[in-house]
């Protein structure tokens, strides 16, 4: 082989440093490893030869050990929190949604979410994927690259979540996708880096192997986030695109920067969620403005009107006209009004037209935040709940800010 072609195929990695050559300038009459020769360690310390060299020896990949030890330790602890009888409450208390994540500013949740799994098969599928797909990620990127496109990951999927989904969501499926999109991308921008034994793994090779499983994913029904899975893909496609091979200062910047990112998603405006408002009519008289989100899951509490963002919670709700306003004050009759229906003792505070109440019934505190209108002998409310967990002052201020303003928006004609 001419020199220059062998220059050639180290400087590629399509010759390991392993190879022995032989070459009277270089090694004299005999033979020596590449890696030895001296004319030839500037080639092997081109990025392409120092990536191909990385990918064929045989390593441990501990991020990704790490990762899945992780799940797997999380996994024991929420069998024993089901023998326990408190599985169920860990997975609300750690699902993000938007009514947990942003109304409730429970900063923790997407990342509680991403370790957390419904049951043992939710985890059994979710941990191969996760294992496979961040063993191939690490392996190329290092471990700051993978730390890169898992927070990639976890932050597009908690902006798709909380933007358009209807439900809470757990499970490492977003942090999957987003591992298996990272491999995707790594094909298409490093092919050239990648030993020929290797390709197969990235790029197309990995499309044409992970898209029946995509497309299956379509059909699992509606416990399956769709938008979660979209999201986590292109965190990490976006991840990986922008980190460089073998781990890097860049790599590590961008894990920390989408992890901060991801904390303060919780803090940001409710409103900027939700969609727009819609002016929804509640008698021939009265309407208020509702969140988009909320205008679309439109029910019933207790007889009245209620609406919700997809959660279990009704947010708004007791929005209707009733007539004869009786006597004894507008804090008299919310009283009256509300022990009779929710068989439970009240506790009333006025301020103007808001009134708030606490009804103590059998079971959990009810906590309403309503607006009253009276004229013409008819009382007109608008209100919002507030679960036992923001019933303190103080707490819940982005349900709290979301719910005076569609208070405010109340309007009552003649």
């Amino acid at each position: 082989m001419p020199a220059a072609e062998l220059e050639e195929e180290l400087r590629r990695g399509r010759l390991p440093d392993s190879v022995h050559v032989q070459h009277p300038e270089w090694t004299g009459e005999g033979f020596a490893p590449a890696r030895d020769v001296a004319a030839l360690r500037e080639i092997l310390a081109s990025e392409e030869a120092r990536a191909c060299a990385w990918l064929r020896r045989p390593a441990i990949t501990w991020g990704t050990v790490a990762l899945c030890a992780l799940m797997a330790l999380v996994g024991v602890a929420q069998a024993a929190a089901t023998s326990w009888g408190v599985n169920d409450r860990l997975i609300d208390l750690g699902a993000v949604g938007f009514e947990r994540t942003v109304m409730d500013r429970a900063w923790w949740t997407p990342f509680t979410a991403a370790v957390t799994h419904i049951g043992f098969g939710h985890l059994a599928v979710n941990l191969p994927l996760l294992a496979y797909c961040g063993y191939r990620t690490e392996r190329v990127l290092g471990v700051s690259g993978l730390a890169a496109v898992l927070g990639g990951a976890l932050f597009g999927s908690t902006v798709a979540i909380l933007r358009w989904s209807d439900l809470p969501v757990v499970g490492a499926s977003t942090l999957a996708y987003g591992l298996w999109g990272a491999q995707i991308a790594i094909g298409f921008r490093f092919g050239r880096l990648l030993p020929p034994e290797l390709q197969s793994r990235y790029g197309v090779g990995n499309l044409v192997l992970f898209l029946p499983l995509a497309f299956a994913s379509l059909f699992e029904g509606p416990g399956v986030s769709l938008v979660g899975h979209a999201g986590g893909l292109v965190g990490g496609v976006v991840a990986a695109v922008v980190c460089t091979p073998l781990g890097s200062a860049l790599g590590r910047g961008i894990g920390i920067a989408a992890v901060a990112a991801t904390v303060l998603v919780p803090f940001t405006p409710p409103t900027l969620w939700t969609g727009g408002w819609l002016p929804t009519a509640i008698s021939d008289h009265a309407s208020i403005a509702l969140p988009a989100r909320f205008a679309g899951h439109v029910g019933r509490w207790y007889g009245m009107h209620a609406w919700s963002s997809g959660d279990r919670y009704p947010v708004f709700a007791g929005t209707f006209v009733s007539s004869d306003a009786g006597p004894g004050g507008l804090g008299a009759q919310e009283a009256a009004a509300w022990g009779q229906w929710l068989q439970g003792a009240v506790t009333v505070t006025e301020e103007g037209q808001i009134v708030r109440l606490v009804v103590q019934n059998d079971e959990e505190p009810w906590h309403l935040v309503e607006r009253v209108v009276e004229r013409d002998g008819l009382r007109t409310r608008a209100g919002y709940l507030l679960p036992p967990a923001c019933a303190e002052p103080g707490t819940c201020a982005g349900r709290r800010s979301l719910g005076d303003a569609v208070l405010a928006s109340l309007d009552v004609s003649q």
